[in-house]
């Protein structure tokens, strides 16, 4: 909102923003919006918005695409991690092809998204994501709480998860996008192996993408600043949206 608003985006205007309310009635947001705040995606959408941009959660994913479709916005989706479930997608897909509109995904917190689908074209033999974070920032996390780990606890670099993106991003749907995102563009769900690792130490939020296949090898490493609104993402993640936005909104486009 502050960079619509700053008019660093030209093109792009901001009609309407719908979340949650305080109990007194007010957005919970640090500062006002730069445009109505709405209690519900349907008023949002009376609005009819060329373009909606999630930044909610996977299940407000589920929940309103469709009726985005439906009332002729096209969809940005930031919660990736709704995307791991293929069915869905596959719906999601067909109901954009229906009625005309787009989805885009921003590649969020990494980067390479271009190098990932290009190999896979080629023939991609392995993906693997190791993720470090600073314990805290997983707090809440359903694996944490299944597993009865207390990120407090955490005193050194500790592997806490090994597994499938598929795992991964339900282990971890606030902090496991990156998963979803790397999956999506090259081997799927099941054939991306995770693992995070929890550092007290850690300041940043770390990802190492290593790819091998006809194409050869490559590593992808980001060391990201926290989000300073929500550490549970990255400031890149932000920025991604932001850049999706222009290119959106642009005829140029660079890359793939």
């Amino acid at each position: 909102m502050k960079t619509i608003a700053a008019g660093d985006l030209p093109g792009v205007q901001l009609v309407g923003v719908a979340g949650l309310t305080r109990r007194n009635g007010s957005p919970k947001a640090d500062s006002t919006p730069v445009a109505p705040f709405l209690s519900d995606v349907p008023a949002l959408l009376d609005l009819k918005p060329d373009l909606v941009l999630e930044a909610a959660s996977a299940g407000a994913v589920r929940s309103f695409a469709t009726g985005i479709f439906d009332c002729g916005a096209d969809l940005m989706i930031v919660s990736v991690g709704a995307l791991a479930d293929p069915e869905f997608l596959a719906c999601l897909i067909e109901k954009a092809r229906q009625t005309g509109k787009r989805i885009y995904v921003p590649s969020g917190a990494i980067g390479g998204v271009d190098i990932i689908k290009a190999a896979a074209c080629g023939g991609l033999e392995e993906c693997r994501l190791t993720t470090i974070k600073p314990p805290m920032s997983l707090k809440g996390a359903p694996y944490f709480l299944e597993q009865g780990i207390d990120p407090e606890a955490i005193r050194q670099a500790t592997v806490i998860f090994e597994g499938n993106a598929a795992q991964a991003v339900r282990s971890f749907p606030q902090n496991l996008n990156v998963a979803a995102t790397i999956s999506l563009a090259g081997l799927g769900l099941d054939k991306t192996t995770v693992r995070i690792i929890a550092d007290p130490a850690a300041t940043r939020n770390v990802h190492e993408i290593f790819l091998r296949g006809n194409f050869g090898e490559a590593t992808i490493r980001l060391v990201n600043q926290p989000n300073a609104e929500n550490p549970k993402s990255s400031y890149l993640a932000s920025l991604s949206v932001i850049t999706t936005l222009q290119c959106v909104s642009q005829q140029f486009q660079l890359g793939t």
